[in-house]
């Protein structure tokens, strides 16, 4: 519990540092709000991500089975609103013809 208090602090500050890099880089809203909920998500992720690989250490009987239960959730966590936001997908738009110009 000690080491997991003395660590928060660092990975909170990565998670910003993180969150504020990709923000920037993936061209999103120039929006205060938008970025600082962005942040915010990122950071609680991260914190529940490094909370999970915690717990699979203290289940499994060896570190590589904890890694093994860390990336099973993660990918069941990123596959669990995939659907949802699949149905949600705009069509696609019909394809519009070349335009040119025709020499006179």
């Amino acid at each position: 519990m000690a080491k997991i208090a003395a660590t928060m602090p660092f990975n909170v500050l990565s998670a910003l540092v993180f969150a504020a890099t990709t923000y920037g880089m993936a061209g999103l809203r120039h929006d205060v709000g938008a970025g600082a909920r962005s942040a915010t998500l990122n950071t609680l992720l991260s914190l529940i991500s490094i909370q999970v690989l915690h717990c699979a250490a203290v289940l499994a009987p060896n570190q590589d089975v904890a890694f093994m239960i860390s990336i099973a959730w993660t990918a069941l966590s990123m596959c669990a609103r995939a659907p949802a936001s699949l149905a949600r997908a705009p069509a696609a738009a019909p394809p519009r013809p070349p335009s040119f110009r025709v020499p006179t």
